[in-house]
């Protein structure tokens, strides 16, 4: 059930159904439900956020169908979609934009302590409904600064220790995700107490890029193109480029990889180059110029004021005629 609720929520968002990026899908429901901090590591492009993203969906997605049926009493239902099929919520958090009397929290000079971000959103999460799900992903590289204070809320204890003597125990079926590139600056006590996700950007390729790029295209300009001469062009347009991509990436990535100043990510290239397409083929589609121009309307006139015969529109363009000496 997992999986056919991952491929449609893949599916929903215009992503390829690829078996690498499913399994490490389940790797990360597997280990969420055994452990409360876990590591996505990768590179940039490496489908960290992507990957979250579509298994909360996916167990949203199961979680309603279930919820729908009626067929089972109130009670049974209940408990079946507690156990087997729960919500998810997640929680965003910038942590390297804020500091650390930010993140954890701050005694002013009057002895008065005002919570950081994380006892508020551990506080909030208290009182939410406990059959639900909660991660709280942390999007950035770990430092020792910060990540040394998380000791005893990732290991057994699950408690939030403050520098006001407070303990904040976590909440009931809250994760940790930590989305890093690396654990250069991660600590062994740190690493032993999260369990890990590797994911590799040359296992995803650039092809899926491309090919999640003509399907959008094809879905977006479906619309605008009317006549069975019109729907052969997207076709043609749509063919065209991604011969051309297949033919003078792998070339292009080539000489990059040669030539470049700095090490650079494949998926990040292409999909610069697929943003900079985009921004050509929208101005290609003969629908966007058969479209008629909207003209604004024109206010109504005042007393003693004639009305004028043309409404008002886009200004026209103006002529400028070069001295007879200059054109010279």
């Amino acid at each position: 059930l997992l999986v056919d609720a991952l491929r449609e929520s893949m599916q929903a968002v215009g992503l390829q159904d690829i078996p690498y990026f499913i399994t490490k899908c389940l790797q990360l429901y597997e280990t969420i439900v055994v452990r409360h901090g876990v590591m996505l590591v990768g590179e940039a492009f490496s489908a960290k956020t992507t990957m979250y993203r579509v298994l909360a969906d996916a167990m949203n997605r199961l979680a309603s169908k279930h919820a729908k049926n009626e067929q089972e009493p109130e009670k049974e239902r209940d408990a079946q979609h507690t156990s087997e099929h729960p919500r998810v919520e997640t929680y965003v958090i910038n942590h390297k934009s804020t500091t650390m009397d930010q993140l954890y929290g701050l005694m002013t000079a009057t002895l008065e302590w005002n919570d950081g971000i994380l006892p508020h959103v551990y506080r909030g999460l208290g009182g939410r409904d406990a059959s639900v799900l909660k991660w709280i992903i942390l999007d950035g590289p770990v430092d020792p600064l910060w990540i040394e204070s998380m000791n005893t809320l990732l290991d057994d204890n699950k408690t939030l220790c403050l520098t006001n003597g407070e303990r904040i125990p976590l909440p009931r079926g809250t994760t940790m995700i930590f989305e890093v590139s690396d654990l250069a600056n991660a600590s062994p006590a740190t690493v032993s107490r999260c369990s890990m996700i590797f994911t590799d950007p040359v296992e995803i390729g650039w092809r899926t890029l491309s090919r999640s790029w003509a399907k959008r295209f094809d879905s977006e300009a479906g619309g605008l193109f009317q006549s069975a001469t019109l729907k052969a062009n997207k076709q043609n347009i749509a063919g065209a480029v991604e011969r051309a991509l297949d033919l003078y990436v792998e070339d292009a990535l080539a000489l990059s990889r040669k030539h470049a100043p700095v090490p650079t990510s494949v998926l990040a290239l292409v999909s610069a180059l697929l943003r900079t397409l985009d921004c050509f083929l929208q101005h290609m589609l003969p629908a966007v110029y058969a479209a008629p121009v909207p003209v604004m309307a024109s206010a109504a006139p005042k007393e003693g004021e004639e009305e004028d015969e043309e409404p008002v529109g886009p200004a026209k363009p103006v002529q400028f005629e070069l001295p007879e000496e200059t054109q010279e």
